[in-house]
């Protein structure tokens, strides 16, 4: 079997000749792409992003707490756990704080009274023309749902399902290694990205003291109750020791009466001193109780933002040009390559 096989050589001279002969295409390809562009950076609406700061202020108590740590332990209880701090990120990440911010009211400009963020983006969808394929598949979807018989309460469910994914992708949060956290809301008014992170702010150190508060309020509950019991036993050893004394008025000549009420006495001590550890204890958590420092406070407040952050209409307008730079020759190559039928295969048997 015999195979010859002819392939003609690609001649880079003649495709350029063929791009500077129809150097109007290229012109003609490269406004077109450009004008895309502009058309694109022009009916894409703007956003606004606003920033907030805040740092932790956690004081080392841990003189304070170490005696409340050793004397439960001693009852085998650990307080590690109820002792252990939140995590900020988490917070502002959480949907209860993205619910909240939805079903908070907002002073929006162009709207007389103040509205919600789901009524916000539901009126704006009606007027707006996007074109992220994402959230045409959206609509789509929400067509087809339309379809479908829902109560008022489900559809009520399923917007605000939708608003919470969206919120989610309008916050940003993020914390350095000095542990300060920046806080940025992105939004299409940049008053309304202003009042959401500051709201976000307030909202951490609001949730942050209502934990701190439980937490306090268990612990003094806590060492309340075992001071009750801890008096109580109390009491009962001081009885103890005084009906060993008024049935035992002469133990000089008995060293077990003498050993007896050694530790008698011993034991009314202890449990003295336990009490007394308690009271400061309990005085301790009343004052932690009723104290309001959470363990993060705002460093910047958000502002205004003057300019829109997205997009940059610039960078997609001069994008779009040296796209068209460089699909064009690529394309005007290809269709030369093809025209001229540069590669065949003969095949002799």
């Amino acid at each position: 079997m015999e195979k010859n096989i002819n392939i003609k050589e690609f001649d880079l001279r003649e495709a350029l000749i063929a791009i500077w002969n129809n150097r109007k295409i290229v012109i003609i390809f490269i406004i077109f792409c450009t004008l895309i562009g502009v058309i694109y950076a022009l009916i894409t609406p703007s956003s606004y992003k606003s920033s907030i700061s805040l740092y932790s202020t956690t004081e080392s108590s841990s003189s304070n707490m170490s005696n409340l740590k050793g004397l439960v332990s001693s009852f085998n209880i650990n307080l590690n756990k109820a002792q252990s701090t939140v995590n900020v990120i988490d917070v502002i990440n959480s949907k209860r704080l993205r619910k909240m911010i939805l079903r908070q009211k907002w002073q929006i400009k162009g709207y007389p009274e103040d509205i919600d963020l789901i009524s916000y983006w539901e009126q704006n969808s009606k007027f707006s023309i996007s074109l992220n394929p994402i959230k045409w598949v959206r609509k789509i979807i929400k067509l087809f749902k339309s379809g479908e018989k829902l109560s008022e309460s489900e559809q009520k469910y399923f917007q605000e399902l939708l608003a919470v994914d969206r919120l989610g992708s309008c916050i940003f949060a993020n914390q350095d290694k000095t542990g300060l956290v920046r806080v940025s809301v992105r939004m299409d008014s940049p008053r309304l990205a202003k009042d959401i992170c500051n709201y976000v702010g307030e909202a951490v150190i609001d949730y942050l003291n209502s934990v701190q508060y439980s937490k306090a309020k268990e612990n003094r509950e806590f060492i309340g109750n075992r001071k009750k019991e801890v008096n109580k036993t109390l009491l009962e050893a001081e009885n103890e020791l005084t009906e060993f004394r008024e049935r035992n008025r002469r133990i000089v000549d008995s060293p077990d009466l003498q050993l007896q009420l050694e530790r008698l006495m011993r034991n009314v001590q202890i449990q003295t001193q336990v009490y007394i550890s308690l009271q400061q204890q309990y005085e301790l958590a009343q004052i932690e109780e009723v104290k309001k420092s959470p363990g993060v406070a705002i460093l910047d407040v958000a502002e205004i933002p003057l300019l829109p952050d997205k997009p940059n209409r610039k960078l997609i307008v001069i994008g779009s040009m040296f796209f068209g730079i460089a699909i064009s020759p690529i394309f005007l190559i290809l269709l030369f390559f093809l025209s001229r039928k540069y590669s065949f295969i003969k095949i002799k048997v």
